[in-house]
């Protein structure tokens, strides 16, 4: 609900609850050129908090369950996918902190420069940690995990990563976030290693060599991390750069 000629717009905090701005205040949420409305964008801004809970909630379930059984069965490829699904959580943390306060932090560019930063860190250590798996794995010709349950939960946790990162893309889009975008990415690695993985363990059963599958999926993953990880941590460093040349420029006018 909304009143022109600068009077009370009703939005949306982190929380869900209503907040009364006044249309200047409301202008410093969202400009005019924007792709949503103030009030689109709040909802959207509310939205991404709950799609990440869930990813933090859903994805650290199975990352424990998965976890407990790569101890039991000695499975490296379980083990990383476990490793991969915690930094999928904490990837989702920083999209929540990023989007949590007052509503004048919806399109702050120093918040979500920080969040890009930090971001860019987690998919190299998520890179490191699946090139270094599928590297042992090819070394040491680990076969794939056997135990069923195992594949059950490759799948549930594939068509889950597939969910969320069609709820991220379309939220980082609508609020032009390189944050979401980046934390959809991270998704999206989820799915294509729980698949890559459960479709290496099927082939296996008809064909030995199928093993090589999950490895090699595992490899060309992590080498797109890495130069998305770079890519993302450079425009970070330039963005801030530019950022504190406009602070510059600004504490020297006054």
């Amino acid at each position: 609900m909304a009143e022109t000629n600068g009077v009370v717009l009703d939005t949306y905090a982190s929380d869900g609850s209503r907040v009364k701005e006044t249309t200047s205040e409301a202008a410093t949420l969202v400009d005019r050129k924007r792709r949503v409305d103030v009030k689109t964008a709040s909802k959207l801004r509310f939205a991404i908090i709950v799609v990440s809970w869930a990813t933090v909630i859903f994805i650290g379930a199975l990352g424990i369950t998965t976890f407990v059984l790569a101890l039991e069965d000695d499975s490296s490829a379980a083990f990383a996918f476990a490793l991969d699904a915690i930094l999928d959580c904490l990837s989702s943390i920083v999209v929540i902190w990023r989007y949590s306060g007052s509503g004048n932090t919806l399109y702050s560019s120093q918040r979500e420069n920080i969040a890009c930063g930090v971001l860019a860190c987690l998919f190299l250590l998520s890179a490191l940690s699946i090139a270094t798996k599928s590297t042992v794995s090819i070394a040491r010709r680990l076969k794939p995990a056997r135990r069923s349950v195992l594949r059950y939960i490759f799948l549930v946790d594939g068509i889950v990563c597939v969910i969320l990162l069609v709820c991220k893309f379309y939220i980082g889009h609508k609020l032009e976030s390189r944050s979401i975008i980046t934390d959809a990415f991270n998704s999206l690695i989820g799915a294509v290693l729980a698949f890559s993985i459960l479709c290496g363990a099927i082939a296996y059963d008809d064909n030995p060599r199928a093993w090589r599958i999950d490895p090699i999926i595992g490899i060309i993953c992590s080498v797109f991390l890495i130069i998305y990880g770079m890519w993302l941590l450079v425009s970070v460093i330039l963005k801030a750069r530019k950022l504190n040349e406009e602070k510059l420029k600004d504490q020297g006018k006054t």
